[in-house]
């Protein structure tokens, strides 16, 4: 009876009898027919070729005895000559590429070269167990942990000179045990495949690690081994076609470097993948046609509307929330819709139309991209067309670079959008066509844009199913009227209010005027006390100003009635 009980493992027996038998063979057909039970044996455990298999077995054997796991070593032990140690290291190629062996020298030059096991792939076949195989990662519940962990074997994987699939190997188990961090998240919704993967978790590595870019050769030299892999991924990054461009995760940095590789910077996408909390900086590409402002640096204004209005304006800002937004456009793809959002904004001058625009920007987080209609209109024949196609050029590249889709705003559009008319000469001929690209560009238009004029009127009736939202900025009623000078002058008697909001229909715009001439006259006069009369008279001035520009003003000075 047995002292103790030997546990069978019949890989461990295959090996040590397949290099018992094959000594001194030189691997001739006869001898190796003998070994039929156990090549077929280790072929299917290690999923390899008869002829791999061999090789590598007789490589793994000599590391359990603990003799030098050379390529020399192994043709003196099949008393083979020494022009084989080129095929058998063609053999054990598929080994490399696996990370279970690694040649200590360049085989080409050194081909008897000694060979170093994975440990892990010596505990798997000791304890005849493939889990052990598998790396053991710890699931990383933030993107900065799923960046550690690639790290790590980014660089395992540059020192030992491995082919890209065995990172990406690695990488696929990383992101499958850690689904539920931003990162990992954002590669699965936006279907983020292959070598891009890598890439991007590089790029978010970099980034984490301080840098503010990288250089497109560097990062070709890292994945990809083949020259015409190379050339096709530098010519996306060439002409901006690549999916980080569409995915505005980079752009072509405008510093100018003294280097031969091109550099691109980092978009607030990127950097808020990997800190969704991150403040958006918004440092964008600069802008010929479109002036640029940022939502944080628009000051809260209260404005007031009637309860239609209200309404109407509560709903737009709700739609252009950052969630609300996503899942709208994602719906309109689905039904094969262009995910555009077009609203106009029309109505008499100072009911708040663009400080509507200001505060939506604001409260969504939107940067705000303002056409100058002085910037677009040439006198050159065709200009004025090339600008209009160029600002929209534009705002697709702002597009890219922003986090949220920004607003493309168009104040006072009756400017730049109009009637196309019966063709008369050649100013009529470009104004139709100036209208006819403007009609194409809103057909298909993608992201958020808004028009803001005093005269609706005078748009062409093709505009009107260009836009999706049509709001109308009547001036405010009595209520709304109390409101607003209740908020511009809080300190004011309600009798005061009372009888200006009856007396006089002013817009906000007015009142705000009112306000400021106020203002003047107590920096003027600190003992100034406003009456009635004096809050009269400025209403009446507004009034006037409005209904007849040409009359009721007087000379040019400051007047206050005391």
């Amino acid at each position: 009876m047995p002292i103790f009980q030997v546990p069978t493992n019949p890989i461990l027996d295959h090996l040590h009898e397949l290099h018992a038998k094959l000594e001194d063979s030189g691997l001739s057909d006869e001898i190796l027919a003998d070994c039929k039970t156990e090549i077929e044996a280790l072929s299917g455990f290690f999923n390899c070729k008869p002829e791999e298999v061999v090789i590598f077995s007789l490589l793994l054997q000599m590391k359990y005895n603990q003799t030098t796991t050379s390529v020399g070593e192994l043709l003196d032990y099949l008393g083979m000559k020494p022009s084989a140690a080129v095929c058998i290291n063609d053999l054990l190629q598929v080994f490399v590429t696996r990370d279970w062996i690694q040649p200590s020298r360049n085989v080409k030059l050194y081909p008897k070269t000694e060979y170093e096991f994975s440990a892990r792939l010596v505990s798997c076949v000791t304890n005849n167990d493939w889990s052990l195989m598998q790396k053991k990662f710890t699931p990383a519940k933030t993107a900065f942990q799923l960046l550690d962990q690639f790290n790590q074997e980014f660089r395992i994987w540059k020192r030992k000179k491995l082919p890209v699939e065995n990172l990406a190997a690695v990488v696929s188990e990383l992101l499958k045990v850690s689904p539920a961090n931003s990162l990992s998240k954002y590669l699965k919704k936006e279907k983020i495949k292959g070598n891009d993967i890598l890439m991007l978790l590089k790029l978010c590595l970099d980034f984490y690690n301080g840098k503010s870019g990288f250089g497109i050769k560097s990062m070709a030299d890292d994945f990809f081994y083949k020259s015409e892999d190379r050339y096709h991924f530098m010519r996306q990054f060439e002409d901006e076609s690549h999916v980080f461009f569409k995915k505005g995760l980079v752009k072509k940095s405008e510093e100018d470097f003294f280097s031969s590789d091109d550099y691109f910077d980092f978009t607030d996408k990127l950097i808020q993948i990997v800190d969704p909390k991150a403040p958006v900086k918004n440092k964008l590409s600069k802008c010929k046609l479109l002036e640029q402002k940022n939502p944080d640096t628009i000051a809260p204004v209260e404005l007031i509307f009637q309860p239609e209005q209200q309404a109407a304006v509560e709903k737009i800002r709700e739609l252009l929330m950052p969630k609300p937004f996503e899942k709208m456009t994602e719906r309109f793809r689905q039904i094969n819709m262009k995910p555009g959002v077009t609203i106009l904004l029309y109505g008499g001058p100072g009911t708040g139309k663009t400080e509507t625009v200001f505060q939506i920007a604001r409260l969504t987080g939107r940067v705000m991209l303002a056409a100058d209609a002085s910037k677009i209109r040439d006198k050159w024949v065709g200009e004025t067309e090339k600008n209009i196609r160029e600002l929209f050029v534009e705002y697709r590249k702002m597009k890219k670079e922003c986090t949220l889709a920004p607003i493309l705003l168009f104040n006072e559009a009756d400017a730049v959008l109009g009637r196309r008319r019966a063709v008369n000469d050649r100013g009529d001929q470009m104004e139709n066509s100036l209208q006819n690209i403007l009609l194409e560009e809103l057909e298909n238009f993608e992201g958020i844009f808004i028009a803001t004029t005093n005269m609706e009127s005078n748009l062409d009736k093709a505009f009107d199913r260009r836009f999706l939202y049509k709001m109308n900025f009547d001036n405010p009623g009595i209520d709304a009227i109390k409101a607003i000078w209740k908020t511009k002058f809080p300190t004011m008697d309600q009798a005061f209010i009372d009888i200006l909001s009856e007396d006089f229909s002013l817009t906000g715009a007015q009142i705000e005027n009112i306000r400021k001439k106020s203002l003047v006259d107590f920096l003027l006069d600190a003992g100034f006390v406003p009456t009635l009369d004096y809050y009269k008279k400025l209403a009446q001035e507004e009034i006037n100003f409005r209904n007849d520009p040409g009359k009721n003003r007087g000379k040019i000075g400051f007047n206050r009635v005391g």
